[in-house]
């Protein structure tokens, strides 16, 4: 994870990421907003799916996120103008407390399902203006697969 400079979730840790290209799947746009915010290299067919979570920021703002999980990575986290103090994390600890790491609030809510392996579908309200800091309401449903 790195901190976000611009954006949403400005000065606060979150994975890379961003919007599809025309014509650009999914995995696809996690490997090319990784390498492009990160420089860390990974392949499309090793990402493993873990959760799609629509984000309603304000009346006009709403965002459907796919999240992926891998192991297979090739560089470590490097600065860029998307983000900065990339960094890995230890994914017991982020289970067991999330809190230690300043994130974006709904982030509190659904990592430690998807790094516990569960897979969820759902859906995430931020109290507009909020720079995502205050979660108004959430709800996830545990998933056995996705419908891609």
């Amino acid at each position: 994870m790195g901190r976000k400079t611009g954006k949403i979730g400005i000065g606060k840790y979150t994975g890379p990421g961003g919007k599809c290209e025309v014509g650009e799947t999914p995995p696809e746009t996690a490997v090319r907003e990784t390498r492009e915010e990160t420089e860390v290299k990974l392949v499309a067919s090793d990402l493993i799916k873990v959760a799609e979570i629509t984000f309603h920021n304000g009346p006009d703002s709403e965002f459907l996120v796919h999240i992926f999980t891998t192991t297979k990575y090739q560089g470590e986290p490097q600065d860029s103008e998307e983000m900065v103090k990339g960094q890995w994390f230890n994914i017991s600890d982020l289970i067991a407390n999330p809190r230690q790491v300043e994130m974006m609030a709904g982030d509190y809510t659904f990592l430690p399902l998807i790094l516990s392996d569960q897979k969820i579908r759902g859906w995430c309200k931020y109290q507009p203006g909020s720079n995502q800091g205050i979660v108004l309401d959430c709800h996830y449903d545990i998933v056995s697969s996705f419908a891609d």
